[in-house]
Order: C-alpha cells, then sequence, then structure tokens
C-alpha cells in the first residue's frame, strides 16, 4: 500500500481515491489528484505515496455543491476537459477561448475573476451530489457549474479562498501539471478539517459575505 499524506487531520492517498472512484463504479489510473479545502492544498498521487503537493485557491464562500453558492463541491470528479494548451501564461479565456490579451490588459483584473492560462474542466461523478440535481432539485452539477483548475491573476491570493468555487493554482504549478494529467483523471475534493462534512443539500450554515454575494465566475 502507498504512503498517505496527511493534510490537517485527513489522510489522503491514491488509495483513497480508488476505493471512492470504486463505490462509484468508476476505475482509477495513476497519477490521480486531491484537493483539501480546508488546507488549500492540491495533491498529486500515486501507489507509491505524494508526487506533489501545490497551493491551491478555493472558492471565496462556504464549501457548497449547489449552483450559484460560489463554494468549491466535493466529492469524486475527472478531469473532462482541457483547454489552453500553447497559451502565454496570463492569457485569458472566456467560455474557454482564448481572447489573445494578458490579464493586464483588463482594467478590473486586480479582482482575480479571470480564468488565465489553463483550463482543467472538472466533471462531478456522484449523482446527486456533484452531478445532476440534488433531492430538492437544485442543481449541484460542477460541470453545469463551470468547476475548473485553471491559472489565475491573483497568484498573491493562491492557498486561500478567493474564487468562485474553482480550484486556482499558480502558473508554475498549473503547467507541468496540465501537461501530465491526462483526460479522466480522478479527482477527489476532501472538505477537510474544520468544515463541516454534513452533505450538500443544507442551506450554507453561514450567510456568504458581500463579496460572495456579487462576486461573479467572469469566464462561464
Amino acid at each position: 500500500m502507498g504512503k498517505s499524506s496527511r493534510v490537517g487531520a485527513v489522510e489522503l492517498s491514491w488509495e483513497r481515491v480508488a476505493r471512492e472512484a470504486e463505490r462509484h463504479s468508476q476505475e482509477v489510473a495513476e497519477p490521480a489528484l486531491a484537493v483539501s479545502v480546508g488546507q488549500g492544498l492540491l495533491l498529486v498521487l500515486d501507489r507509491h505515496g505524494e508526487v506533489a503537493r501545490y497551493p491551491a485557491a478555493t472558492g471565496l464562500c462556504y464549501p457548497s455543491c449547489i449552483k450559484d453558492s460560489k463554494g468549491t463541491p466535493r466529492g469524486l470528479h475527472r478531469v473532462e476537459e482541457k483547454f489552453g494548451d500553447g497559451l502565454p501564461v496570463g492569457e485569458v479565456l472566456i467560455g474557454r477561448r482564448p481572447t489573445g490579451r494578458h490579464f493586464s490588459t483588463f482594467a478590473n483584473w486586480h479582482r482575480g475573476c479571470h480564468v488565465v492560462s489553463r483550463i482543467l474542466r472538472l466533471r462531478g461523478l456522484e449523482d446527486g451530489i456533484n452531478s445532476g440535481v440534488d433531492r430538492e432539485g437544485r442543481c449541484c452539477d460542477s460541470y453545469q457549474r463551470y468547476i475548473y483548475i485553471h491559472g489565475t491573476a491573483r497568484e498573491d491570493l493562491v492557498g486561500q479562498t478567493f474564487t468562485g468555487g474553482c480550484i486556482a493554482l499558480r502558473a508554475a504549478d498549473l503547467l507541468p501539471l496540465y501537461d501530465a494529467i491526462p483526460l479522466g483523471t480522478a479527482l477527489w475534493i476532501e472538505w477537510g478539517p474544520g468544515i463541516s462534512r454534513g452533505n450538500c443539500h443544507a442551506p450554507l450554515p453561514i450567510p456568504p459575505s458581500a463579496e460572495c454575494r456579487t462576486g461573479r465566475h467572469a469566464e462561464a
């Protein structure tokens, strides 16, 4: 059995991702990915243990799977699509299409709402949790929510919570990850220590901030 990584009070390993995948009739190759929202980290894992770890930004609002919550979802996902092959670092993508413009040419770049450099689009694999609709009929579909792993204009904020629910990395980490990770790669998102493991169907346990209510995912 490979060595697991301790992230706060949570053990994350390739075997953990594989077990979760097996529960949902999914196969897992190597490497696999895991994200700890509570610790602001993305891990690259194989059977032997941790291959790499990167600081990651997550959702500005309390973690949630619900559309328009601006929270990062939980559970099993896979990398469904990739966008941005060969783009210059910092080029903005809108609707997953290159604009030909560096983020610094946008007046509001400092808000951090731009998706830049590369996109790994995620698809949730747990029906009613991060795929489809929940038991209340609300959209909880990570793919339809445009949940990505992507680059950001605000690399100084990576490791904190400021996105519209996506996972944002620094370019120096994102570019090699993008090249190394094939389509279909499994990703487990753990809300982690200090965050309720409740379920995604409950209302947000804290009111969203003004920034959360008015923020937007500019590149959906």
